[in-house]
């Protein structure tokens, strides 16, 4: 049975990539430190939790099998999915109840909004949105569509809160994203530190998620000034 299962929530747009990337790159190094990060590539992470949530594209019995795989494993396992930062709290409890013989642990990588905002935008035009970056901003200020969709995936503060209810304090933690200009592996040190990964000779993994969109001006918006939910 597995002894430690770490849920890395995301949030979206705060190095999940990369540290997908890096964990799926490195099945067998982990295997050998006793963590598994179930395979043989991360897109079953994806099928698993799409299928946990109902998600209209599930594929049922994706997350049975990779709960039972989990289960089965002698050691702790790594699960990363943005998915999960969205879900209620009587699904975390069942998530949570998944695992009766594990110490479920739950991880939030947490970017500032100076970056996340048009990282998000950039997102949301790569999925067919048409907002303006001005609509985009003021719908996060003012409330609308974009500014919901945003909130329910970004916003920090309520989504550990949720989590921390139904985990307990003591399972939940927060990673935060260093700034810019800092090397990637400063990030991945602040993981693998919280999940116990033993430094080793890390294989690289392509890095396709990077965001390309131009920083705009931050004036116009502040974190403070996002509609209450």
């Amino acid at each position: 049975m597995a002894r430690r299962v770490v849920l890395h929530i995301g949030l979206m747009k705060s190095g999940t990539t990369f540290l997908q990337g890096r964990l799926n790159a490195n099945r067998e190094e982990l295997a050998s430190q006793g963590i598994l990060f179930p395979g043989p590539t991360w897109a079953r992470h994806s099928r698993a939790v799409s299928d946990l949530i109902g998600s209209k594209r599930r594929v049922p019995g994706s997350w049975a099998d990779f709960r039972d795989e989990i289960r089965a494993f002698d050691g702790d396992a790594v699960v990363s999915m943005e998915y999960l930062a969205s879900i209620g709290g009587p699904r975390i409890s069942a998530l949570a109840a998944d695992f009766p013989a594990a110490e479920v642990h739950m991880v939030a990588t947490v970017r500032d909004l100076g970056r996340t905002v048009p990282a998000m935008w950039q997102e949301a035009l790569k999925n067919r949105q048409t907002w303006t970056w001005e609509e985009y901003v003021r719908s996060l200020e003012k409330g609308g569509e974009a500014g919901r969709r945003f909130w329910r995936q970004q916003d920090a503060g309520k989504i550990v809160t949720r989590w921390t209810g139904r985990l307990g304090p003591e399972h939940v933690t927060v990673i935060t994203v260093p700034p810019p200009g800092a090397a990637p592996e400063v990030l991945w040190d602040r993981f693998r530190e919280l999940t116990g990964i033993r430094d080793a000779a890390w294989a690289e993994a392509p890095r396709a998620n990077e965001s390309s969109a131009p920083r705009p001006p931050w004036s116009c918006v502040s974190s403070t000034s996002r509609p209450r939910t």
